[in-house]
């Protein structure tokens, strides 16, 4: 009875009586194997509305259940359809449940059941009510299929147990093989392959790789050995084989033993730092300069000059200053030397810097050996100490409401420490003049940088940046000029701005004031005050003693050293001859020729020993 028959898959019951639909009695039933994986299928598939018995067990239903009546119906639910669902290569286990009635099945039938092995002759010999389990499999030869069978007599009142293992083989397999190379050139590839048989197929694709890791599909499906001397190398500097073996019909696919690809190597380099492996300091906007050396550790030469890539990173900002350079690609075992040069100039603390050699633009054997990376390595101080401001009116420094020419030339020049950042525009400077208003001081005027009396020359090496002013005809009066000063890297001059009053007084004067101090020791001053826009012509001034002997003279009627405004002549004391003299009362007599007249002072003064 069906209530009797047991079918365990791995243990699972699949003739269920309380769950799913008992298979019905007095049948042959049938399930399929996947001949890859050992998975049973249900060979015809039915709805639960339409399966008319024809599937049973437990869900989801994986055995067809048939009697006589419903073997051939010629409705795509029957045996035949059944053989002609299952794949080339599956195993079919056939079981019976009570009497099969091996006697009644249709001559269809039992044909069709010859393409699973199991012929007419193994059907007749079987007894009514005999309980069987036949292994068959899809293209077996009639008559090759396992029948299983008591061995007791009566036979249909026997019990039969088996216990066998249905196993799955993948009818083809694939191989295939990481990058290989890089490559000068490709040769040829050779291989060996075990368990060939006549049902075997073997062969071989073979994908180019660039450089950038595109593939393309060179050559498909080509014997065990391959010129590979047509594929070039500068295209397709690295290959990947696949090997495919397929046995559809003996389920005994062939075995690769080995392979071969022989090609000529690429070269291969080292990247070393040339430099101290101490972090470095520098002031900012000194440039930092990376030595580096690509020594070639191979026996190939490089075909083609290397790209470099640089990255001066900045950890404080967040950026990144890249830059590419070309080098010599070096000979075998020799070296390429090459400097990175990086201008710190608004990157004040830790940078990092990278460099990497030939990143996958020529064909070399490893790129690891090619990266160099120096964290944390260069410590930049910022620019903080504020320049000298030096102004000047024609070439002297004057004293507050000192006289100047009408037409002066005010030279303005800013001295910066920092040799790396060069003032190059005139960013920050800001000149003001205000003229005469009076007893009221005028408000101050910003003079255009970009006017005619304006010449600005930017800063180099030796020279600072600087500023000629040169107003013209200025009218008679007190002038405030006020000038505020930047260096290259924005820092200013000082906190409080340089601010002067200058005189303008078109009218020629000359006074001499007395001399100081009086009595003197070491060095006596004749303070000089020249207004308009002339110097003196000629200058002469006598020494004598109080006995009327001349002691010193003084004279000068070739390019004075005067100039507009406070003058200061020194006297030491000394005779014509440099000789010191002796402590005691001289009398000076100066006389100054300017503009066709003589301004003359006469005095005493005391000289102590």
């Amino acid at each position: 009875m069906n209530t009797d028959v047991r079918i365990k898959i791995n243990n699972e019951e699949f003739n269920l009586t309380q769950q799913g639909f008992i298979c019905r009695d007095n049948s042959i039933n049938l399930i399929a194997f996947d001949k890859n994986s050992a998975t049973p299928y249900i060979g015809v598939k039915f709805k639960w509305y339409n399966r008319a018995n024809r599937a049973c067990g437990r869900e989801p239903w994986i055995i067809n259940n048939y009697v006589p009546g419903d073997m051939v119906t010629g409705d795509g639910f029957d045996i035949i359809q059944f053989v002609d669902n299952v794949q080339e290569g599956d195993s079919v286990v056939m079981f019976s449940i009570g009497d099969a009635q091996y006697s009644a099945w249709p001559v269809a039938a039992r044909n069709k059941l010859g393409e699973l092995g199991l012929s007419v002759a193994q059907i007749d010999e079987l007894t009514p009510g005999e309980p069987v389990v036949i292994f068959a499999r899809k293209g077996l030869a009639p008559g090759s299929a396992t029948i299983v069978r008591s061995s007791g007599a009566p036979a249909d009142v026997q019990e039969l147990d088996v216990d066998r293992t249905v196993t799955g083989r993948y009818s083809s397999g694939y191989m295939s093989t990481g990058l290989i190379g890089p490559a000068l050139s490709w040769q040829f590839l050779t291989s060996k392959s075990t368990e060939v048989d006549d049902t075997d197929v073997v062969s071989f694709d073979i994908v180019g790789v660039r450089l950038n890791g595109e593939e393309e599909m060179l050559l498909s499906d080509v014997s065990g050995y391959q010129d590979l001397a047509s594929v070039d190398a500068n295209d397709f500097p690295y290959l990947k084989i696949s090997f495919k073996a397929t046995d559809d019909d003996n389920l005994t696919a062939s075995q690769l033993k080995n392979w071969i690809v022989a090609f000529t190597p690429v070269p291969d380099g080292l990247l070393v730092f040339d430099g101290p492996t101490d972090q470095q300091t520098i002031n900012e906007g000194e440039p930092w300069i990376g030595r580096y050396n690509f020594v070639n550790i191979s026996d190939k030469s490089f075909s083609d000059s290397l790209s470099v890539q640089t990255e001066f990173f900045n950890q404080t900002l967040r950026v990144s200053e890249h830059g590419t350079i070309k080098i010599k690609g070096p000979l075998p075992g020799d070296t390429t030397k090459f400097s990175m040069t990086v201008n710190t100039l608004g990157k004040a603390g830790l940078n990092d810097a990278h460099v990497y050699v030939n990143p996958k633009k020529v064909p070399e054997q490893y790129y690891d050996n090619n990266v160099l990376q120096l964290r944390n390595y260069v410590l930049v101080e910022e620019e903080t100490i504020r320049p000298v401001l030096d102004v000047s009116i024609n070439g002297r420094y004057i004293e507050n409401k000192d006289f100047v020419p009408s037409s002066p030339l005010i030279m303005i020049k800013v001295f910066d420490e920092n040799k790396h950042i060069l003032k190059q525009d005139t960013s920050g400077m800001r000149v003001f003049l205000a003229p005469p208003c009076g007893s009221e001081p005028c408000p101050l005027s910003p003079v255009s940088l970009t006017s005619s009396e304006i010449q600005w020359y930017a800063a180099t090496e030796t020279d600072p940046f600087t500023i000629e002013f040169r107003p013209t005809n200025l009218a008679d009066g007190v002038y405030t000029l006020r000038v505020e000063a930047n260096d290259g890297k924005h820092n200013s001059s000082g906190s409080v701005p340089y601010q002067i009053q200058f005189t303008v007084k078109s009218e020629s004067t000359l006074t001499i004031a007395d001399p100081y101090p009086n009595p003197f020791s070491a060095n006596l001053y004749f303070k000089i005050v020249i207004a308009g826009n002339d110097v003196p012509d000629a200058f002469d001034m006598q020494v004598i003693t109080a006995n009327g002997k001349l002691v010193a003279h003084y004279a000068n009627y070739n390019g004075l050293p005067f100039h507009v405004g406070t003058n200061l002549l020194t006297w030491d004391g000394t005779d014509s001859g440099g000789n010191k003299l002796p402590g005691g009362v001289y009398i000076y007599k100066m006389m100054i020729y300017i503009k066709d007249k003589i301004v003359e002072k006469i005095g005493k003064v005391v000289l102590v020993p």
